[in-house]
Formats: structure tokens, C-alpha cells, sequence
């Protein structure tokens, strides 16, 4: 493998770098999907982490990804460094607040904990952060509820997501389960 050739990193520039995520989380499970990769051109360039192809499901008349509502200002994606020397990586979490206690929220929260899944948050800027790859699902490691009480709180489900991997920046196509 070449050595790397960094290149330079500009600030801003005028863009904006607004915090947080967006409301809505899309989530699929793995086994369901085929997903593209990154076109590394080897420049340094971010196209090793970002991924312009549609992913695919295997039936995509009854699959599709599934739009989750959370509370705005609720999610936050980290991504931290792990490990020590001659062996980091990067831990992923997301933690997201759903409002209600549904039927459809216990029983997700109830399987979701023994499933895989590949999970996408959308920036303020409009750009979507990819959680999970092939080789490396996203788990659902907590689902807390609380009920609030009377006289304050928030009643709902605070779920989080983890995965061993570093976040990509997915382009492609997000067709919705119908």
C-alpha cells in the first residue's frame, strides 16, 4: 500500500457548519440490503468515504428503508476514536429520542435489540451520515422508555444505535418502504 499524500484542508470557506441532526432517522435491516461502496480515487479526496451509489434491496417492492420520526434536537451522532496504539478504530453512536409508547415503539424496541441494521441521519446541511456496512452491522444496544410524569418530563423512548466502524456520507438513493 502507497504511502499517503495528504492534501490541504480549507477552513469554512463560507459554508455554513450548522450542529445536530435532522428529525427523521432511516433505518434497514442488513440482511435486506446490498449496499455500494466507495470509489476510492487514491487523491485524498474524500471518495473513500463517500458512497454515490444507490444501495439495494433485495425485494424492493416489499422492502425499503424505514423512516423513524425523533424529536428535533433530541439526536447526536459521535464518533470517537478507540483503542490504542497499533490498533484504533472508530465507535459510533447515535442516540435519538422517539416520543410516544406505541404498540409499534415496545415491539420495536422489544426485537430491535437482536437485529442488524444500517442506519442513515441527515445533517442540517442536507448531507446523510452512513452508520453500518456489510461486514459491519449497526446494533440497537438501548432502548430506555419513560413515561414523563404529570407534571413534566417527556414521555417516549430514547433509542441508541452502535457500530464499530467509521462513518460514511451515503448520496445514493433512499427509497422508503412503502
Amino acid at each position: 500500500m502507497p504511502p499517503v499524500s495528504y492534501n490541504h484542508l480549507p477552513g469554512l470557506e463560507g459554508r455554513e457548519n450548522k450542529p445536530g441532526l435532522m428529525k427523521n432517522v432511516y433505518i434497514a435491516p442488513l440482511r435486506e440490503l446490498t449496499l455500494a461502496e466507495p470509489v476510492d480515487s487514491g487523491n485524498m479526496d474524500g471518495s473513500s468515504v463517500e458512497i454515490t451509489s444507490d444501495h439495494t434491496f433485495a425485494d424492493p417492492a416489499t422492502q425499503g428503508w424505514v423512516k423513524m420520526y425523533t424529536t428535533l434536537d433530541s439526536a447526536q451522532l459521535i464518533a470517537e476514536t478507540i483503542g490504542e496504539r497499533d490498533g484504533r478504530g472508530t465507535r459510533q453512536e447515535l442516540t435519538a429520542f422517539r416520543p410516544g409508547m406505541s404498540a409499534w415503539d415496545i415491539e420495536f424496541a422489544n426485537v430491535a435489540l437482536y437485529d442488524e441494521f444500517v442506519v442513515l441521519v441527515e445533517t442540517l446541511e442536507g448531507d446523510f451520515l452512513q452508520m453500518g456496512t456489510q461486514r459491519m452491522g449497526v446494533e440497537c444496544t438501548g432502548a430506555s422508555a419513560d413515561t414523563g410524569t404529570v407534571s413534566s418530563g417527556r414521555k417516549g423512548y430514547t433509542f441508541t444505535f452502535e457500530v464499530f466502524d467509521k462513518p460514511f456520507i451515503y448520496s445514493g438513493a433512499i427509497a422508503e418502504k412503502a
